[in-house]
């Protein structure tokens, strides 16, 4: 079917569905304020049915969001796969060259301190009594 207009549907239907809910939901509000038949009753069903809308909206947003992701993830795992076979030979043979031996310019060790305790470090042993 040929429509007169450039249409491209590219969501899913919960989307337009949605769409549609928040349509008839806030067509009907003005409605109802410019008829002045608003009842508190009737509210409660505006409120539904918008908030049906906006459920199935976000819902379909969602879905689409974690789709693209997970295509954007598992291309960025193909691609980390066939790099990393590329690289596992090269690095096989760095580690065979390598000594066992540590190197001279890494002095960052966590956990030892070269400097002497503080005052409130000294208290605080005091305080335990560890001292």
């Amino acid at each position: 079917m040929k429509l007169p207009f450039n249409l491209e549907l590219k969501r899913d239907t919960n989307y337009y569905f949605g769409l549609t809910l928040l349509t008839v939901a806030i067509l009907s509000i003005v409605w109802a304020i410019w008829r002045d038949a608003f009842e508190p009753v009737d509210f409660l069903v505006y409120f539904l049915i918008y908030s049906w809308g906006y459920v199935l909206i976000l819902k379909s947003d969602f879905e689409l969001r974690i789709g693209n992701l997970e295509r954007v993830i598992t291309d960025l795992e193909a691609k980390l796969t066939v790099s990393g076979l590329e690289n596992a030979g090269e690095k096989a043979e760095n580690d065979s060259e390598r000594t066992l031996e540590p190197e001279a310019d890494d002095e960052f060790q966590p956990g030892l301190s070269v400097e002497a305790p503080t005052e409130e470090v000294k208290l605080f042993h005091e305080w335990k009594g560890e001292e």
